[in-house]
């Protein structure tokens, strides 16, 4: 499956949670953010309100296989934290 249809599928699934007002200990779903380019954003935020404060829930950053490339991707390694890093600290 590629990249992109998974970003869409998430994002379909996601906005359903948004139209269904969905709740989940007091914190609700309010939107959902869909950024498919290459542009130092995640590809996917969830949004929310908790005790009525707005907050990015859930970032989501899909990767496609490269089948040429023979390599182990570790969601914990050093490069894959400071994406994750960079998300936080610009979203704020």
């Amino acid at each position: 499956m590629l990249e992109r249809n998974i970003q869409i599928e998430l994002y379909r699934i996601l906005q359903n949670l948004v139209a269904k007002k969905f709740t989940f200990n007091d914190v609700e779903v309010t939107g959902v953010k869909f950024e498919p380019v290459i542009n130092g954003r995640p590809d996917l935020v969830v949004e929310a309100i908790d005790k009525g404060k707005k907050l990015s829930l859930l970032v989501i950053e899909t990767k496609r296989k490269v089948p040429f490339i023979d390599r182990k991707f570790d969601p914990y390694s050093k490069d894959v934290t400071e994406v994750l890093r960079f998300y936080i600290f610009s979203m704020r």
